[in-house]
């Protein structure tokens, strides 16, 4: 599901300074088509990232107000222990509640989700770390950063490891494909799934796919092969937080703001280096094909919202248009409820701007939240936290 050869290219652009990978290299910048066929329920006003200053519709908060609002939430460090390592996330919130599972893009971490979390009064939020992403492991050598299985495990373990009977997922970009994949392969563990753009992949390119995969593939294992310098040679080639930081927005093509920036840079950098595993700037993604994107949305049986981002900015992302009215068709067939709801924002907005993804999600969580939800929590998980 994500383009990430272009993905590639950005993060070479700035390893002088930091290495980094682009995670908006998922595929979902919303059609016309999409839009015009998009369920009616919770149509939130489209607000642009910079319209902070304006009426916020359906009470969300102001962008002032969302650190207020997390400053009251219990955060939670937790360690999931895995073979490998562990898959480390943040919970805010209480935790005699089932949390929303969130899951964020390539390059991002758990701090994607922060500002969200901050307006969800009520609605708690664990936001892990992807293999080799934020605080987590790196990814096992010998295994592609992308690889379905690793990712899906992950996932998997955590769920065992919490004891929930349900997920209730929240994917972006990278994390959209993962919580897709997940919803199709456990539909009956998956009870409501909120993607943030992504949803449908662009189709590939045979003829690109084939003359970039032997170069993809060797820049993978030179970067296996230098990770056993980089404890060596980190001291010396520390970057400043500025250099990180013009690095990272550099990076992302105008995908996030400052202030996202630096709320990734804070669980993503240490010891002016990120801790991103070197080898995801320079694998090509490719988790979901289109065909199999297809077969996940005839599997999926949970309600899903769908929340697309109008970017047109110099690294928006783009989807076929018919392959997105066949995936959101067939989504509508096989889940109990399926709705599509355009807003204005970059393929960041729910970092950048969380006003503008606020409503719709509120109202899909007043729609499919339940009393078992409430009366399902991790009242233990300190025995998870670090």
């Amino acid at each position: 599901m994500l383009a990430l050869r272009s993905v590639r290219a950005a993060a070479a652009a700035t390893a002088s300074a930091v290495t980094s990978a682009d995670a908006a290299a998922s595929s979902s910048a919303a059609s016309s088509s999409a839009r015009g066929k998009a369920t009616a329920a919770a149509q939130p006003r489209a607000l642009d990232d910079a319209d902070e200053a304006r009426r916020r519709p359906g009470g969300a908060p102001r962008g002032d107000q969302h650190q207020e609002l997390l400053d009251q939430l219990q955060a939670r460090e937790v360690r999931i222990p895995v073979p490998w390592g562990h898959i480390a996330g943040v919970w805010w919130g209480r935790t005699d509640r089932r949390p929303l599972v969130a899951l964020h893009g390539w390059g991002d971490n758990a701090g994607s989700f922060e500002r969200l979390a901050g307006s969800l009064r009520g609605v708690p939020v664990l936001a892990l770390d992807l293999p080799g992403h934020g605080l987590s492991s790196a990814t096992p050598r010998g295994l592609h950063p992308a690889d379905r299985g690793l990712l899906l495990a992950a996932v998997r373990r955590v769920q065992r490891a919490l004891g929930l009977t349900a997920l209730s997922l929240v994917g972006h970009s990278l994390g959209d494909a993962v919580g897709l994949l997940y919803a199709a392969t456990y539909p009956t563990d998956v009870d409501m799934y909120v993607s943030l753009d992504t949803l449908v992949p662009c189709p590939a390119d045979a003829d690109a796919v084939v003359k970039s995969s032997g170069p993809l593939v060797d820049e993978l294992l030179e970067a296996e092969d230098a990770l056993g310098q980089k404890a060596k040679s980190s001291s010396s080639s520390a970057a400043s937080g500025e250099e990180l930081l013009e690095a990272l927005l550099a990076s992302r093509g105008g995908s996030l703001n400052r202030h996202a920036a630096e709320t990734l840079l804070r669980r993503g950098a240490r010891g002016g280096a990120l801790t991103l595993d070197p080898r995801v700037a320079r694998a090509d993604g490719g988790v979901l094909p289109a065909p199999l994107a297809l077969a996940c949305a005839r599997s999926v049986r949970c309600p899903t919202l769908a929340v697309l981002p109008q970017w047109r900015g110099p690294r928006a992302l783009t989807a076929d248009p018919e392959l997105r009215h066949r995936f959101l068709a067939d989504l509508r067939m096989a889940s109990k409820s399926a709705t599509a709801v355009a807003v204005a924002g970059t393929h960041h907005a729910h970092l950048n701007c969380p006003e503008v993804v606020v409503p719709a999600l509120r109202e899909f969580l007043l729609q499919h939240r339940t009393r078992a939800h409430d009366e399902q929590g991790v009242p233990d998980v300190g025995r998870l936290t670090a």
